[in-house]
Parts: C-alpha cells; structure tokens; sequence
C-alpha cells in the first residue's frame, strides 16, 4: 500500500472485514457511501480510516487480502455511482414513480384480467342464448309447419264433408226416386199418379233434343193386374206439337213417342186378353178448385183390327194409343189456373173395369 493511502476498514451487512495486524486502526470514520436496491444489493457501508502509520509492516493475511479487495471493488463502485444529494433525492423520487407506475400497472394488468374473464364468460352466455334462440326459433318454425299441416287436415275433412253431404243428398234423392219406383210397381188398385218435375227443364231438354221422352216407371193396375207406364211429351206429338202436352198409352220404347203402353207383366198367363178396361188420364189443378183436365179412352168393345193395341204384349210392350191434344200449354203456363205448381206436373192415371 502506497504512504498516503488509508487504513480502511469494510463494513458488509453488519459485520467488519479488516487486517488484524493493523494495531494503529482508529475508529471507522463515519464517512459511507450506500448502494442502494437500483444494483439488487443491499445497504453496504465503506469507510476510510485515516489513522493508519504502520503500513511498513505487509498484510500477510488472506483476510486483510480479502478484505483489501473487496474495499478495491467498494470503492470502485462507489466512485462510480458518486453524486450530489439532490441526484439522490431526484433518484429516490423517480424509484417513488416506478414503484407507484409498477403498482398502478399491476392493478391495471388485474383489471384487465378481470375484464377479460368477464368478457369470456358474457362470450359464452351470447353463446348458451343464441343456442337457446335458435331451438326456439326451431320449435315455433315446426310449430308453424304443424299449424299449416292441421289447417291443411281441416281443409280436407272439410272437402270430405262437403262431399259427404253431396253424396247423402245423392243418396236420399236416389232412395227418393227407388221408393217411388217401388211404390209405383206396388199394387195401384187401378190408379197411379206421376209427378213430372222439373218441368220446365225436362220441356227444355226435349226441345234440345236432349231426351226423346219422359217416362214413368212401371205399374201394375191390381194384383193381379195389367202393368203399365205412362209416357208424355211435354212439347206435343203430332197435331199437338208444339202448342199442346200429349199423353199416350201402350206405346212401344222404340219409339219415339212419348207414351203410355202396356208391357209384359209376371201376371200376364192369368188375366184376359185384350184389355177391356176403361182408361182415364187427368192432368191435376193443384190449387184445389177441382178444375182438372180429363181424357179417357175406352176399350170395351174392341175391333179385331185393333186387338194388337190392347192384346197379351209379344214383345216388351204393345204399340202406343192415346191423345195428341191432352191439355194446351198456354194454359198450362198460365199463372192462374193451377197445373203447374214448384214446377211440378201432376198425372193421374184411373182405370175402369
């Protein structure tokens, strides 16, 4: 060690390092200098003694060695860390804002980790509702096809219905005209009665060539008894066309003639032929004044030359007989009299042993 240098002593966390040769060692100056935490050390004091005489005699001790270096790298580090107070000062105040910054900054980074967990789990409710949105979105779209499919099953039995009541009204208006068939082929005790309805659209078909005739179904006279029909042309035969009804008798149906004949009857081996019957056909005046139209044809003496008229039928039926003129259609038509009621013609057919 140079004359000039000092004894130096070196404090390190408490505890004094130094050459134990050195009697001459005065107290330890309280001259220090710090290393602060900027350096990750912790406080260390160095002093300088001044008082040191004997430096003739060398440090034969590894300690004083230790302890001179580590004073060489003391000193050292402190000379170059040298500053003013107000350094000092300056470098604790901005430790103060770096501590304050780092705090603010963790709180910051705690903040937005609480933001983002937030955010996560605000992610998965959108997710869990808009999952949940969809299914109901899926239950009222099958809800919908369901409500169309019911009002398309409504629709259907309704159409079902509809033809269900068209077909019972076929049906009953069919049972209608069986039972008037049956009744017609029933026993008539010698009278019959046809209704001839519609009217007017039967007249009409006629005139369109349409139908060739109106023909009422079969019956017998008695039981046992003659079977008969009547046939009528609604727009007049012959000298009655056009202007007047024409009913007839024992007409053949290959005719076309609307008339009345006689045909061929499950009666026929047990009754007497011809027929001598007498026969009377009444159009009816419905508003119950009695004014009806009679006509009535009578075959109890019958020439040999017409005997085919009223005999045993060899065919299905006989040939035709009866009135070209049987009643005017104007007075048919006319509002006053009451042939013609709900467009509805009655015709009663009588015959006379």
């Amino acid at each position: 060690m140079s004359p000039a240098a000092a004894n130096t002593a070196l404090i390190l966390d408490g505890n004094e390092a130094y050459c134990d040769t050195m009697k001459n060692i005065g107290p330890v100056p309280a001259a220090a200098m710090k290393f602060d935490r900027c350096l990750t050390m912790r406080p260390a004091r160095a002093a300088v003694s001044t008082t040191w005489s004997n430096r003739s005699t060398p440090c034969p001790s590894n300690v004083c060695a230790h302890a001179s270096g580590w004073w060489r790298a003391s000193a050292a580090l402190a000379a170059s860390m040298a500053g003013t107070q107000d350094d000092l000062e300056n470098h604790e105040t901005l430790e103060s804002h770096m501590n304050f910054i780092l705090t603010y900054t963790e709180k910051a980074n705690g903040a937005m980790d609480t933001l983002r967990q937030a955010l996560t789990e605000s992610t998965q409710q959108n997710l869990e509702l808009q999952t949940s949105l969809n299914a109901i979105k899926e239950q009222m779209t099958n809800m919908l096809r369901e409500q169309h499919l019911l009002q398309e099953q409504v629709r259907l039995l309704a159409s079902r219905v509809h033809e269900g009541q068209l077909e019972c009204r076929r049906s009953t208006e069919s049972i209608d005209v069986r039972l008037e068939e049956m009744l017609s082929r029933s026993w008539s005790q010698g009278k019959f009665v046809w209704y001839i309805k519609p009217f007017s659209v039967l007249r009409r078909q006629q005139e369109n060539g349409e139908i060739a005739r109106v023909v009422s179904a079969p019956f017998y006279t008695a039981a046992p008894g003659y079977k008969l029909r009547l046939m009528a042309d609604l727009n007049g035969y012959g000298e009655g066309r056009g202007s007047h009804l024409s009913l007839f008798l024992q007409a053949r149906t290959t005719e076309r003639l609307p008339f009345a004949y006689v045909m061929q009857g499950k009666f026929d081996c047990v009754l007497d032929w011809p027929c001598k019957y007498e026969h009377v056909l009444r159009v009816v005046d419905q508003s119950g004044r009695g004014l009806h139209l009679d006509r009535q044809q009578s075959f109890r003496s019958i020439p040999s030359k017409s005997k085919h008229l009223m005999g045993r039928p060899v065919n299905e039926c006989n040939v035709p007989i009866g009135f070209h003129t049987m009643a005017p259609l104007s007075e048919l038509h006319n509002e006053r009299t009451g042939f013609l009621r709900n467009d509805t013609l009655v015709i009663v057919y009588r015959c006379r042993i």
